[in-house]
């Protein structure tokens, strides 16, 4: 459908949404319906108001607003965030690693080694490592580091790779790490799918000049019937990124009825290259033995809403990591996905008001799609960036209607231009400090002072807040397009 076919749509949309309600994404895999219901503000807001800001966090984000625009990043002045020779890049490896996975990126680390030289690090085993139960505080004092200040390369590098999964390295300590430095994470089940990834990272970013230059993204996403959730980002997320990203760069989208599970395939697995492709939908949730390998999967237009469904979805309606084929190519470079679970599901959810089961997992995971797109055998994706726990509009919808792309449409541009990828994520890291400082300023006086906050702003703030927080890289950070990519 031709984008400006959509105001019609969009105009319904905003007498349809309840003010005061907030609506969730998330399909449930077992029922075929919505993950959660909707809430009310009021609820949502009562919650709120008897939690505690945790002190470490503020101090954190205070140190990030200082550190300025995003010109300046969360690195000190002076340092260029895309020389790694100038900012860094640091292996932060849990206390327990396995010395094979190590071993197995040994091509990615020699890669970043001759380009970090002097301000190479690595941080592993029983010493060093990052342990069970550690947050981001007590690692940056044990190394010495200044928790709570701008990333001074010279103590621990503005890059950092985080090696283990979220059972020891908690996504709280991503979280956090990532306020002042551009943090991702791997995690796989065999050194041999770490060697896969550290591989194909090193090709890709040395590979010969190709026979075009053009830059291409792909923005995909389902407009399920009857279903408010997906309405609201296909029209109010993907057209606007879509209509922003034109004239930057050669952007082709697949909106709605287009938007299915074959299709998705093609995109994924197709002759043609794409620097990113873009989802939007709704992201599998489950309880039971299958959670591991679906939770997070990519639900696509085949799902025909909650009105429509017929119980247990059966596979055909969502896109998972043991549907790609292991003889062909991933076509994207880097993904970013706009989803619920889409980059992983926590031990205990973020979210206050969650009672469906499937909000959270034990032993918690990284996503099994993100896993098997990035540890491919044929050329994987370098990175994948989703979403940890839910998803809500308040990333594009916060305070209102009227779409509020540009932190998407910023960070995609920037990589595109050449950045790595976790520089390029800056855009998406300074919303978060921005909502959470002001989360935190309006709780104090509320405390303070026995103001009376609405409920309506106390809510979408916390909720923005958390929302931009739980977006995160698995993959190297320091990925970039090759400079044939980009025509240099």
């Amino acid at each position: 459908m031709p984008d400006d076919q959509w105001e019609p749509e969009m105009l319904q949309i905003e007498f349809r949404v309840n003010e005061e309600d907030l609506v969730f994404n998330g399909v449930d895999g077992g029922t075929g319906k919505h993950l959660f219901p909707r809430t009310s503000l009021e609820r949502i807001a009562r919650m709120i108001r008897s939690e505690e800001p945790d002190l470490d966090e503020v101090a954190d984000l205070a140190a990030r607003q200082q550190a300025g625009t995003v010109d300046h990043l969360a690195v000190i002045f002076g340092r260029h965030p895309e020389r790694l020779d100038e900012v860094g890049w640091a292996l932060a490896a849990a206390a327990d690693v396995d010395p094979a996975v190590i071993e197995a990126l040994t091509p990615l680390r020699d890669r970043r080694r001759s380009q970090a030289g002097n301000l190479y690090r690595e941080l592993w085993g029983p010493e060093n490592g990052v342990r069970a139960n550690d947050n981001s505080q007590d690692f940056l004092i044990r190394h010495g580091v200044d928790a709570n200040d701008v990333a001074d390369p010279e103590q621990l590098p503005y890059y950092v790779l985080l090696v283990g999964g979220p059972d020891v390295i908690g996504f709280s300590f991503q979280y956090q790490l990532g306020v002042q430095r551009a943090v991702g994470r791997l995690h796989f089940d065999t050194p041999a799918e770490y060697a896969r990834y550290a591989t194909n990272v090193v090709v890709v970013e040395t590979s010969p000049p190709l026979a075009s230059s053009d830059s291409r993204v792909h923005v995909f996403a389902t407009r399920n019937p009857g279903d408010l959730p997906t309405a609201l980002s296909a029209s109010r997320l993907a057209v606007p990124l879509v209509q922003d990203l034109k004239g930057k760069t050669r952007v082709t989208s697949d909106i709605g009825e287009g938007a299915t599970k074959q299709r998705l395939q093609e995109l994924i697995q197709g002759d043609e290259r794409l620097d990113v492709l873009f989802t939007a939908t709704h992201g599998l949730g489950l309880v039971g033995p299958d959670q591991r390998d679906v939770q997070g999967a990519l639900v696509c237009q085949d799902w025909r809403g909650e009105l429509h469904t017929r119980g247990q979805l059966t596979g055909a309606e969502y896109l998972a990591g043991g549907d790609l084929d292991a003889g062909r190519a991933i076509s994207p470079t880097v993904m970013f996905s706009f989803g619920c679970y889409s980059a992983g599901t926590p031990h205990a959810t973020d979210f206050i008001d969650a009672p469906n089961p499937a909000a959270s997992a034990d032993p918690p995971f990284v996503a099994r799609l993100a896993q098997r797109l990035l540890a491919h055998p044929r050329s994987g994706c370098l990175a994948f960036v989703g979403h940890v726990d839910r998803a809500w509009n308040l990333s594009f919808l916060f305070k209102g209607i009227k779409p509020r792309i540009l932190p998407f449409s910023s960070s995609i541009g920037a990589f595109l231009a050449g950045a790595p990828l976790g520089m390029a994520m800056e855009y998406v890291a300074l919303r978060y400090a921005t909502t959470a400082t002001e989360l935190v300023n309006l709780l104090q006086k509320i405390r303070a002072r026995n103001f009376v906050a609405d409920d309506r702003e106390l809510a979408y703030l916390w909720l923005a807040t958390n929302d931009a927080r739980n977006f995160l890289i698995i993959g190297d950070p320091a990925i970039r397009l090759p400079a044939s990519r980009l025509g240099q």
